[in-house]
Order: structure tokens, then C-alpha cells, then sequence
């Protein structure tokens, strides 16, 4: 005997009736400043919808604008919860370290309209002048001199380019310790002192990255790792390099500059001088 399908079929009918049946439920979302009460823009305000065991996934994503609210329409289903949030990023770490974004969160009412103030508090733009420095030019002499000083100053890694490699090379065998030195603005890793030598091979590697992504990126480094220290395959938390590590490093990135002369410059960037060589960037 065979079942008729519109049978089977009955069942899920009669659910996708009764979800039909249900008005939607709609959100309206408006992103304050929590001091002035002011209507922000470019916060992003995101629709999460749970799960009833407790799994959470986004169902939508939008950009709040002034003067407008941010208005979600979706159907709900039973057993299900559903929240809203509002974010709003910081400006990049380089300019402010500490990082990160102010958020905000409030549940949704189901089968309703739901107004919904979410409160930010205000960001500041960045100081224009350390903006303005950040972006300036640093000769090569001063950086190196810097390095040597221990008189690391700059919360940034200056704009340098593939033809200030010759210059940090040579400073590369340096194995006196520094206490300023260049950091990585969101790591935690933070050795108190560091190889002068080592920072300076640390710029060339941040150079070598930068290259492989083209001359026209060729702003403000990126840091290349989390801090001027050598590690091996079970890490360095104390930060120590040996003689014998620096050296081994000075070597490979001078072996790997003399063979990058004879090849185009972005394949030679793309070769890691370390390779092979029982130690990498921490």
C-alpha cells in the first residue's frame, strides 16, 4: 500500500501555514552617543538570532546613518530568541593601541515592533599631530642611530623601502641589549630588552613583507611578527637570543640580500631568509 505524498506533505503545510499566520516582527534600531544623545553613523548593527540550545548565528548586518533608524523585518520562529547589537569601531591601532570597539547589545521582543535604543560612547579622532608625525618621513641614518641609542621614540614602524636594506644590514651584528625598541601595538608579548642587532633585521623583514605586496602599499611598515626576537620550535618567552642566534640570523638575511641583487625584487621578497635555519620570528 502506498502513502499519497500531498499526505506526508500535510504536516509541513500545516507548519508553513501557521509560521505564515504570524506577523513579522520588526526592530527599529536607532545608535546614540550615550553622552549627547546624538544619532551616529557608521556603527554596525547587527541581527543575531539563538538557537533553543543556546547556538547563536547573525542573520543580518547593517550600517546605521544619521538622522535614520536601522530597521530589521524577519520572521521569527517559536522557541528561538533573537538580539540585536551595535558596534562601532576605533580607529586603527596604529593611532590608537589600545584598539578594539565600543559595543552594545538589547534583546528582541517577538511578534511586536520593537524600538530600540542601543548607547555608544563617543570615539575621538586621533591627536592630528601624532597623526601627522606618524606619517612622516624618517631618514634611515636617524633610525639606525635610534636603534643604536636605545632611543626607540616612534609608537609606529616609519615608511622604509627596499633600498634602506643595505643600511640596516650592516647594524644587524649589534648584540648590545635596548630597552626602546619598536612594538607590535596589539601584542602582549613585550620582552623588557631586546638585540639592537636584532630590531634591525626585524625592519628588514618588515620591509621583505611589505615588498611582496607591491611599491604602492609602501606606507608605514607592518610590524612582521610580534616582537624583534628569535624564537625555535618551542618558542622564546623570555626573549633571550644568543650570539650564536644572532649571527646565524645576520647571516642568512645578509646570504639572502646578496642572492636578491640578481633576481626581480618582489621574487626575491617572497624567499624567507630563515628557512631551514632552526629559528623564526617570535
Amino acid at each position: 500500500m502506498t502513502t499519497n505524498p500531498l499526505i506526508r506533505l500535510l504536516p509541513l503545510l500545516i507548519l508553513l501555514s501557521a509560521c505564515l499566520s504570524d506577523p513579522p516582527t520588526v526592530a527599529e534600531i536607532e545608535v546614540l552617543d550615550r553622552e549627547t544623545r546624538e544619532i551616529l553613523d557608521s556603527a554596525e548593527v547587527t541581527l543575531l538570532q539563538s538557537t533553543p540550545s543556546g547556538q547563536t548565528t547573525t542573520m543580518a548586518t547593517k550600517w546605521s546613518e544619521n538622522q535614520e533608524k536601522t530597521v530589521f523585518v524577519f520572521q521569527a520562529l517559536e522557541g528561538y530568541s533573537y538580539s540585536v547589537s551595535a558596534e562601532r569601531k576605533y580607529f586603527e591601532a596604529a593611532i590608537k593601541e589600545d584598539g578594539g570597539s565600543y559595543a552594545n547589545e538589547a534583546i528582541i521582543q517577538l511578534h511586536d515592533t520593537n524600538r530600540i535604543e542601543l548607547m555608544l560612547d563617543a570615539i575621538l579622532p586621533p591627536d592630528p599631530e601624532r597623526f601627522t608625525k606618524m606619517h612622516a618621513e624618517v631618514p634611515i641614518n636617524q633610525v639606525v642611530a635610534a636603534i643604536a641609542a636605545d632611543e626607540w621614540e616612534w609608537t609606529f614602524l616609519p615608511k622604509m623601502y627596499w633600498e634602506d636594506v643595505p643600511a640596516l644590514l650592516k647594524v644587524s651584528g649589534d648584540t648590545s641589549y635596548v630597552h626602546q625598541y619598536p612594538r607590535h601595538p596589539v601584542s602582549t608579548y613585550r620582552p623588557d630588552s631586546v638585540r639592537a642587532g636584532l630590531v634591525a633585521l626585524w625592519l628588514v623583514e618588515a620591509i621583505r613583507k611589505q615588498t611582496v605586496k607591491g611599491d604602492s602599499l609602501m606606507v608605514n611598515l607592518a610590524p612582521p611578527s610580534r616582537a624583534p626576537v628569535l624564537g625555535t620550535s618551542r618558542g622564546n618567552p623570555k626573549g633571550y637570543n644568543s650570539p650564536e642566534q644572532i649571527e646565524a640570523a645576520v647571516n642568512a638575511y645578509r646570504e639572502w640580500w646578496e642572492a636578491a641583487q640578481q633576481q626581480e625584487k618582489v621574487e626575491a621578497a617572497k624567499q624567507n631568509p630563515l628557512v631551514g635555519k632552526g629559528i623564526s620570528w617570535m
